[in-house]
């Protein structure tokens, strides 16, 4: 699949979005929220209309799987990462039958700090399974079974690589282009997101979407600024739903 994805609806400007929500609160408004869900529903069905087999889709925070079992029906090859253990056996139970989806239970190692260290945090919404552990050094760390270094994994998938830290993927899948990610893991975001960008992981993707955490609005904002001017408005979504 050439290029990036063509909506079928027009993004939101950045700009716009983000006005509104410095803006003195309201009262969420149903009929606005009923708009959004169709938008991402029509820019979704335009995402699956060109995704094919032999694609690639990594879904970070797969939750009880209503997309991953959406992105399954195209024939593309998806890797689901979900930390909830209900949550996993419900996405289990959606996908078992798709032979092109690989489900990892396991959490995303956090992004480095500015130092290069890595803490040890609890992703929000992640249930018992994400408590915070004690910190641990970097090796042992990313040697962690239960933990997954989304940079890793993105930096092998965009190569063409078997991604070594997804558990079981070795020879169960053929090399092609990193198609979509969805990356929906709490306030999580605001370290990894500049860490694939950083790392030029974001611009081969066909297209990302990012759930904008709870609870820290001004800090996504300003993460948003600052990267969305560098891409194509379909390129990254910084406001999924």
């Amino acid at each position: 699949m050439d290029g990036a994805f063509q909506a079928q609806v027009d993004l939101p400007d950045v700009r716009i979005v983000t006005e509104r929500r410095r803006a003195k609160p309201v009262a969420k408004d149903p009929k606005q929220d009923e708009t959004r869900r169709a938008w991402a529903r029509g820019m979704l069905d335009g995402m699956l209309s060109q995704l094919r087999p032999g694609d690639i889709c990594l879904d970070c925070g797969a939750g009880a799987g209503d997309l991953t079992l959406d992105l399954a029906e195209t024939g593309a090859t998806v890797f689901a990462i979900e930390s909830d253990p209900a949550n996993f056996d419900i996405l289990t139970g959606k996908t078992k039958a798709f032979v092109n989806v690989h489900r990892v239970k396991a959490r995303i190692l956090p992004a480095p700090n500015a130092d290069g260290d890595r803490p040890v945090v609890a992703l929000a919404g992640a249930g018992p399974a994400a408590r915070p552990q004690r910190p641990m050094a970097k090796r042992a760390l990313i040697r962690d079974p239960d933990m997954v270094d989304l940079l890793t994994v993105t930096r092998d998938l965009i190569a063409g690589r078997v991604p070594v830290s997804l558990p079981e993927s070795a020879g169960m899948w053929r090399p092609g282009r990193l198609a979509l990610m969805r990356l929906n893991l709490g306030g999580e975001v605001l370290r990894l997101v500049p860490a694939l960008h950083a790392a030029g992981h974001l611009a081969p993707v066909g297209c990302t979407l990012i759930h904008a955490p709870r609870g820290a609005a001004a800090a996504y904002d300003t993460m948003r600024e600052a990267m969305a001017p560098g891409y194509a408005r379909r390129k990254v979504i910084f406001d999924w739903c």
